[in-house]
């Protein structure tokens, strides 16, 4: 609210600024004044505001008013967020570790650690998607050394591309919330079908890819048109469907796709898994124990913080 505050004062009148839906929902009457300001800038006198217009609409009329001026040549002063989540992690090392200066290097060393793994992890698997599945299929090269060659080609390559691509990600309101939104296209697609392949030997193959492709359509429509429309006829109890939500519900419709596709066209012969001899496995009460008793702490913070 700070950075809002300095924004509004330094707002000079030729000047229009956008805000986030987070933002229109903790300062509705901030909002409406903004409203109004990005009308002045762009000299529109037909708009009319209503009074109960939802977050999210109010905040779309906003940015469109702010759009069509920058379009014109104007000057776009920022957006106004409701909250700052990049600001989280470095807000709370300041206010909780400052009086510690050693534990800070600690936390410094543990977060340069997880982005550096994390970072090699992706390329590297990256790097393996587009060798092995896409240049050894396509063209035939069998030799390890010169498939090692390419690898480290692509992983140059990856990096290049997601160098030109970060600064881009200014334009989002929060780099983290971006990424774990769009991985709804995805994950949520794969976890059903994994389960599926696990409990359900007569599940066909070829569900891997529909049921995928069914998440990536469901959740880009829940995302664009169908959850705003939804939340707007009242059928939802916020003003829009969060994206973990959307997540939940796409990773039920594959799940129900996969049953109704199992059961209308199952495989002839099931599934049986390969039994591997050579190795010996025994259940550990000690790893029961500690499964249920995390099972029970996951359960628990969800009925806590729901």
């Amino acid at each position: 609210m700070q950075q809002n505050d300095a924004l509004i004062a330094s707002l000079q009148p030729h000047q229009v600024v956008q805000v986030d839906p987070e933002f229109v929902r903790l300062k509705p009457e901030v909002a409406m004044e903004l409203y109004s300001h990005n009308a002045a800038a762009s000299g529109d006198s037909t708009a009319i505001l209503k009074s109960d217009m939802p977050p999210f609409e109010l905040a779309a009329a906003i940015n469109g008013l702010a759009s069509e001026r920058v379009a014109l040549g104007g000057e776009l002063a920022g957006t106004m967020k409701g909250c700052d989540y990049d600001a989280a992690f470095p807000v709370l090392v300041r206010n909780l570790i400052k009086p510690y200066p050693l534990v800070s290097w600690f936390i410094l060393a543990a977060l340069a650690g997880a982005v550096i793994s994390s970072l090699a992890s992706m390329l590297n698997s990256a790097s393996t998607i587009a060798t092995m599945d896409l240049y050894a299929k396509f063209s035939g090269e069998k030799s390890p050394q010169k498939l090692v060659k390419v690898g480290r080609i692509f992983v140059v390559i990856f990096v290049i591309l997601a160098a030109i691509v970060a600064p881009l990600l200014n334009n989002f309101t929060s780099i983290f919330a971006f990424i774990q939104e769009f991985q709804g296209f995805i994950s949520p697609g794969i976890l059903a079908v994994f389960i599926l392949g696990f409990f359900s030997p007569r599940t066909p193959r070829y569900f891997g890819a529909v049921g995928i492709g069914i998440n990536i359509v469901a959740y880009g429509a829940l995302k664009s048109f169908l959850g705003p429309w939804i939340a707007k006829h009242g059928w939802w109890y916020a003003d829009q469907i969060a994206f973990l939500d959307r997540m939940a519900i796409c990773f039920f419709i594959v799940l129900l796709a996969g049953l109704i596709l199992t059961v209308i066209r199952p495989m002839r012969e099931p599934v049986s898994m390969p039994v591997n001899d050579q190795i010996e496995l025994k259940d550990s009460k000690g790893a029961k124990f500690a499964g249920v008793i995390v099972l029970i702490a996951t359960v628990a913070l969800y009925v806590i913080f729901w």
